[in-house]
C-alpha cells in the first residue's frame, strides 16, 4: 500500500484530507494521529480511509467475508462495495469514514450515527479540506482563525438553533452532523442524513422490546468490553452503577473493570458510600479521587476552566471539566479506554414535554403520575416540582401554541411581528445592547413557537427527535474527543449505543415511569442484579456548590481577566452590562450558575484558542 500523500500538518495537529479542485482527486488523508491500517486502497484508484473504531468487528468481518485480521478500514470499503449508501447503517462504533469514488468522481465523508467521533470540513473556492481535528484545519493558510459571532452569541443566550447542528464556533469550519454524510462531487458539497431513531410513522415498542432493555444494553456494554475498555467512571447514579453490574456479569473470569470515582464534599452530594458499595459487591479495584486533594491547591474555579485552554469550544458545564481528573488518575492507574454513563439521562429520562402532552390531550391521570414520578425522583420539593412541570411548562406552552395558532390563522403579520420581537427578547439584555447588527442575525436565526402538532405525545416525541441532532450534544461530543485524546485516552458511551436509542426513544412514556419513577426500565434492572446495594433514589443537586464556587472566586477570576474584551470586541456583549450582571449575582443573588459560568468559559477560550 502506498503511503498516504504529504500535507503541511503539525505533526501534533491530526490529520488532514486535502482536495484541491483543480486535482482530478483528492489525496487521502495524512499526517499526525492517522494510524497504519487505516487506509484501504483499490486497483481502480479508490480508496478508503477510518479513523476510530468499530464495534461488533468479529461479527461484522464474518457477514462480509473477510479474515480475522481484515483492518476496519478494510471492513468499511468491503461493507461499501456490498451495502452501497446503507453501508454505515451496519457499521457500529465510533468512527468517520472518509472514501473516493473514482468511477462517480465523488468524495464521501461519513460520521457514526451519535457524532461520538469528530468530524470537520472547510469549503473554499477552490479547496475541501476534511479533518477530524480542528487544529489541522486551523493550521491551513485557507482558513479563517475568526470565531463564529452568531454561534458564542446563542451560546451564551443557551438558545443554540436546530440549525446550527453543522456549525463550529469556528467561522470557516463546519462540522458534518451525526448520522449524516458529506457528499463532495463536480464542485458541490451536499449534507444528507443516513440514520434518524424515531422516521415518520415509527412505532412505540413493544412490552416484549421492553423488556429486552437489559439484553440490548448488555449487548452495547459487550461491544465497548471487547475492544479494550479497561475502566468505568463510577458515580452513585443508576447509570454508571448500571453499566458497572452488567460489565461484571459480561466479564465473567476475566480481570475487573477499574472502577474511578469522584468524590465531592459535603454530605448532601457525597456519593462515595454507594460508590465503595458497588465496587466492593462487584469485585472492581477502585481509585476514589478526593475533590480537595484532586485540585493540586487549585481553587474549583480555576481546575474547572484549565481545559478551555486546549478546548475545541467554550467548555458548557463547570463539573464535566472538572472529571478530567479522573482521566489523570485512571491513567496513574494504568488504564487508557475508560466508559461512561453519560447518556443514561437523555435517552431514559421523559422529557417534561411530555406533561404538555398530556394537558391537551386531557390526560390527567398520566400527568398526575409523570409529577409524582419527576417529584420522587427530582431533589427539588414537590411544590417546586408541580408548578414547574404544570404552570411553567404544561399550561404556558399550550397557552403560547393557541395564541399562535390563532394569529396564524387571523393575523399572520402580526404573529410575524410578535416572533421577531419574541427572538430579541429571548436575548440577555447584555447580548441585546451589544450590536443592532449581530440582533438582526439571531432574531433571523432564531427558532420559533408553532401551532402543536397533532397526534398523541405529538410535543414528545417531536423533542426526542431533535434530541441526537442537538447541537448542544454536537459540541459536548467534540469536547470529550479533544480532551480525551489529549490525555492519551478513549472514552466510550454505551448508552449512546444505536441500538440502546432506537429502543429508548421509541419506549411509550408511561414504560419509562413505570414503577412511579423516571428511568424505571433501569431502575428495574439495577435493582434485580445487585439487590444488596442501595442506590439513592434521588438525583444530586450540585447546584448550592456550583453558586459557591462562581460567588466566591467567579467575580474576581472575571476582573483579573479584565472583563469581556474578547467578546465585546467581536459586538457579541456589551462589557458594561456583562459587568453589571456579574455584580447582581454575586452580591444579589439573582440569576443562575450557567450563564456566568459561559461568560468565563468563553471569553478564556476566545484568547487562548488559536484565535
Amino acid at each position: 500500500m502506498p503511503a498516504p500523500a504529504s500535507s503541511p500538518v503539525p505533526p501534533e495537529a491530526g490529520w488532514l484530507l486535502r482536495w484541491d479542485r483543480g486535482a482530478p482527486a483528492p489525496e487521502p488523508p495524512a499526517g499526525g494521529f492517522w494510524p497504519a491500517g487505516s487506509l484501504a486502497t483499490a486497483s481502480d484508484g479508490g480508496w478508503v480511509a477510518l479513523e476510530g473504531q468499530l464495534h461488533d468487528g468479529a461479527r461484522t468481518r464474518a457477514d462480509l467475508d473477510l479474515p480475522a485480521e481484515a483492518s476496519d478500514a478494510e471492513v468499511a470499503a468491503r461493507a461499501l462495495a456490498r451495502w452501497g449508501a446503507e453501508a454505515p447503517r451496519h457499521l457500529r462504533g465510533s468512527w468517520v469514514l472518509v472514501a473516493w469514488d473514482p468511477r462517480a468522481g465523488a468524495l464521501e465523508v461519513v460520521r457514526d450515527a451519535m457524532g461520538l467521533h469528530p468530524a470537520y470540513y472547510h469549503e473554499g473556492p477552490g479547496t475541501l479540506l476534511v479533518s477530524s481535528s480542528l487544529p489541522a484545519l486551523q493550521a491551513q493558510p485557507e482558513v479563517s482563525r475568526a470565531p463564529r459571532r452568531e454561534l458564542l452569541a446563542e451560546f451564551l443566550s443557551l438558545r443554540i438553533p436546530l440549525a446550527a447542528k453543522g456549525e463550529t464556533f469556528l467561522a470557516d469550519v463546519r462540522r458534518v452532523p451525526a448520522a449524516h454524510r458529506l457528499r463532495a462531487r463536480g464542485g458541490a458539497v451536499a449534507l444528507e442524513r443516513w440514520w434518524d431513531p424515531l422516521p415518520e410513522g415509527f412505532a412505540w415498542s413493544t412490552p416484549e422490546e421492553v423488556a429486552s432493555f437489559p439484553e440490548v444494553l448488555t449487548r452495547a456494554v459487550g461491544r465497548v468490553l471487547d475492544v479494550g475498555v479497561d475502566s468505568i467512571a463510577l458515580s452513585g447514579g443508576y447509570d454508571s452503577v448500571g453499566l458497572a453490574t452488567l460489565a461484571a456479569r459480561r466479564l465473567e473470569h476475566r480481570p475487573p473493570l477499574h472502577a474511578v470515582s469522584l468524590r465531592f464534599p459535603g454530605e448532601q452530594i457525597d456519593e462515595a458510600s454507594t460508590q465503595r458499595a458497588v465496587a466492593e459487591a462487584l469485585g472492581m479495584p477502585q481509585t476514589m479521587v478526593e475533590l480537595e486533594e484532586g485540585l493540586g491547591g487549585r481553587n474549583l474555579l480555576e481546575a474547572a476552566l484549565e481545559p478551555t485552554y486546549e478546548s475545541p469550544n467554550p467548555i458548557l458545564g463547570i463539573w464535566s471539566s472538572l472529571y478530567t481528573l479522573l482521566f489523570q488518575r485512571a491513567h496513574d492507574a494504568g488504564c487508557r479506554r475508560m466508559m461512561f454513563g453519560t447518556g443514561g439521562d437523555e435517552v431514559l429520562s421523559l422529557d417534561f414535554s411530555h406533561a404538555t402532552d398530556c394537558l391537551r390531550e386531557l390526560r390527567l391521570r398520566d400527568l398526575l403520575g409523570y409529577v409524582r414520578a419527576v417529584q420522587r425522583t427530582s431533589p427539588f420539593g414537590a411544590a417546586r416540582i408541580a408548578w414547574l412541570v404544570l404552570v411553567d411548562t404544561a399550561l404556558r406552552t399550550l397557552v403560547k401554541r393557541q395564541v399562535v395558532r390563532g394569529l396564524g390563522a387571523f393575523a399572520p403579520d402580526t404573529l410575524a411581528r410578535i416572533r421577531e420581537r419574541r427572538g430579541r427578547r429571548q436575548l440577555p439584555a447584555w447580548i441585546r445592547s451589544a450590536d443592532p447588527a449581530l440582533n438582526d442575525v439571531l432574531a433571523a436565526r432564531a427558532e420559533v413557537l408553532t401551532a402543536t402538532p397533532t397526534g398523541p405525545d405529538a410535543l414528545y416525541v417531536d423533542r426526542m427527535r431533535r434530541l441526537v441532532q442537538s447541537p448542544m450534544m454536537h459540541i459536548e461530543f467534540d469536547q470529550a474527543a479533544a480532551w480525551s485524546q489529549s490525555l492519551g485516552f478513549a472514552a466510550y458511551y454505551p448508552f449512546f449505543d444505536r441500538d440502546v436509542v432506537e429502543l429508548t426513544l421509541r419506549m411509550n412514556p408511561r414504560d419509562l415511569i413505570a414503577e412511579g419513577r423516571m428511568k424505571s426500565p433501569l431502575r428495574i434492572m439495577v435493582g434485580d442484579m445487585l439487590p444488596d446495594v442501595t442506590v439513592p433514589k434521588r438525583k444530586v443537586d450540585f447546584t448550592a456548590l456550583s453558586h459557591g464556587i462562581l460567588r466566591t472566586h467567579g467575580l474576581e477570576a472575571w476582573r483579573r481577566l479584565g472583563g469581556a474584551k474578547r467578546l465585546a470586541e467581536l459586538g457579541v456583549v456589551s462589557a458594561s452590562e456583562v459587568d453589571a450582571m456579574w455584580e447582581d449575582y454575586v452580591y444579589k443573588g439573582r440569576g443562575d450558575t450557567l450563564r456566568p459560568w459561559l461568560l468565563l468559559s468563553s471569553e478564556i477560550w476566545l484568547r487562548s484558542w488559536k484565535h
